[in-house]
């Protein structure tokens, strides 16, 4: 499947990452602050791909966000799908350059790896590399690739490319399919602390964990109280425990072996340590925050100006 096009630049429309922000998503929390929370996307399951659909798609997705010059042509020579593995195979020529891409997803391993040939001027360059995939905020993304042999890393900057690390005839092309790619077939969330992962959940993880939470009310003095409810139990869990994690973005995560009654408690202690605060506060009716060490790790917990507990995270040590 061939086309050609003006080549002034390759242009991946709006480089298929506007308005990502430089860093990566940092999260405080989890019993070991120093391990950062991140975010990789990773495709879902593959099996159900019509390929025929699916290279055509990616031919106009191409040939809508990418420019060529009139003596330069792109090819996808093949995609096969086997097992867990999606494999798109294409290649780009000039008058100048020759680029093979063999670009290979993986669902179950959750790896993207691309084996690059470049041809130029007389020479042949070969490298590989492995491309992960992290969520900024939103729907943004960050792509990094990684060379397997030099493991010289570079991460997708809107502003700035960095391109003597990584051929840009690499980045962008590939880019462009592991994008459209990850669009096309699905996403499934992890998040990584340390070595451990975590996959995403559907709401009814958090509601079942939390079938035998009894509201609470507690007394803070000055004839105040304050409440903690079922659903914000469930809340705290669904943004800020790796086990009942969403999917949505969030910069704190609990220790995940911590339990639904250990987080009760924990609230609870934060909430006894900060009465007279809380108390006070409340005669305001204003938003209020207080934080407190337990075990060693501060926590934040948050209320309404009615006394009602929002939501609770750690904050580090």
């Amino acid at each position: 499947m061939k086309w050609k096009k003006h080549f002034i630049s390759i242009i991946i429309a709006a480089l298929l990452f506007a308005n990502i922000a430089p860093n990566l998503i940092s999260a405080q929390g989890y019993d070991v602050v120093s391990e950062e929370p991140i975010v990789m996307v990773s495709i879902d399951e593959i099996q159900d791909v019509n390929t025929e659909e699916y290279q055509q798609e990616l031919y106009d997705e191409l040939n809508k966000n990418l420019i060529y010059s009139d003596d330069s042509t792109i090819n996808i020579r093949n995609i096969e799908i086997y097992d867990n593995e999606l494999l798109v195979q294409t290649t780009f020529e000039s008058e100048a350059l020759k680029a093979d891409l063999n670009i290979k997803f993986d669902s179950e391993s959750e790896e993207i790896v691309i084996d690059s040939v470049i041809e130029e001027n007389g020479t042949v360059e070969q490298n590989q590399y492995r491309v992960t995939m992290q969520q900024l905020e939103d729907d943004h993304y960050s792509t990094i690739f990684t060379n397997l042999e030099t493991d010289e890393t570079f991460e997708s900057n809107p502003v700035r490319l960095q391109a003597s690390i990584i051929p840009a005839i690499v980045y962008r092309i590939g880019s462009a399919i592991i994008q459209y790619t990850i669009t096309k077939i699905g996403t499934k969330k992890i998040l990584k602390i340390g070595k451990r992962s975590f996959y995403s959940k559907s709401k009814d993880a958090a509601k079942k964990a939390v079938a035998n939470f009894t509201d609470i009310t507690l007394d803070v003095g000055g004839g105040k109280k304050v409440y903690f409810t079922k659903a914000k139990m469930r809340h705290i869990l669904e943004r800020h425990h790796p086990n009942y994690w969403t999917g949505k973005e969030n910069k704190s995560f609990f220790d995940p072996d911590l339990s639904v009654n250990d987080i009760k408690n924990i609230v609870i202690k934060v909430i006894n340590k900060n009465k007279l605060t809380i108390s006070k506060q409340l005669n305001k009716q204003q938003k209020i925050s207080v934080r407190a060490k337990v075990n060693g790790i501060e926590y934040e917990v948050n209320f309404n100006g009615h006394g009602h507990v929002s939501t609770a995270y750690p904050v580090g040590k």
